[in-house]
């Protein structure tokens, strides 16, 4: 996705416990590796108690993109239905020489407040060399309203058993740990 010419935001849904966070961070930490030039900005909603206010979110985007572009950040409104057409002209500062790259998880965590989950405030087209990849729960309003901007859309299932019980078993290797056999069918 980061690497074509897509315009619209790309929505990573899944049910809760299918690793949309840490697939989200795991994206972000590889995608700065293989994307030096570009600028990357990111959240993850709910982590703590301001981050799901849509007026906060949005102002501190604004302020963040600006200052990895130079522009002046003491501009941006306050004003969340000031805040919504701001956040495109933000992301409009990003250029070839230096895209900018947007990761936004849990926006199923964002509050009521502002009408934030109705994601006017999210472009249907990104501006040039803008890439935008969000998570979400598929069972929200928000994936509705994602749904009618044009998302891309992936759906992250579970793990099979067998690859989860792999995956403990090199955790708990690592870890110097084990597991009774009790622990184990429990």
């Amino acid at each position: 996705y980061l690497g074509s010419e897509q315009r619209q935001v790309l929505a990573i849904l899944g049910e809760g416990g299918t690793g949309k966070s840490a697939l989200t961070a795991k994206a972000v930490e590889m995608a700065q590796g293989s994307n030096p030039k570009a600028h990357f900005v990111y959240r993850f909603i709910g982590a703590t108690p301001g981050s799901s206010d849509g007026r906060s979110l949005l102002e501190s985007l604004c302020k963040e993109i600006s200052r990895r572009y130079g522009a002046d950040e003491s501009t941006v409104p306050l004003d969340f239905r000031d805040l919504v057409p701001e956040l495109a002209q933000r992301m409009s500062l990003a250029t070839a020489e230096a895209p900018l790259v947007l990761f936004l998880d849990s926006l199923d965590q964002l509050s009521k407040n502002q009408d934030a989950r109705r994601l006017s405030w999210l472009p249907a087209k990104l501006p040039e060399h803008v890439s935008l990849v969000v998570s979400s729960r598929t069972e929200q309003d928000i994936y509705q309203n994602l749904q009618g901007k044009g998302a891309i859309e992936k759906q992250l299932g579970g793990l099979k058993e067998e690859y989860g019980q792999k995956l403990l078993g090199q955790w708990l290797e690592g870890a110097n740990r084990g597991l009774t056999q009790g622990q184990q069918d429990e």
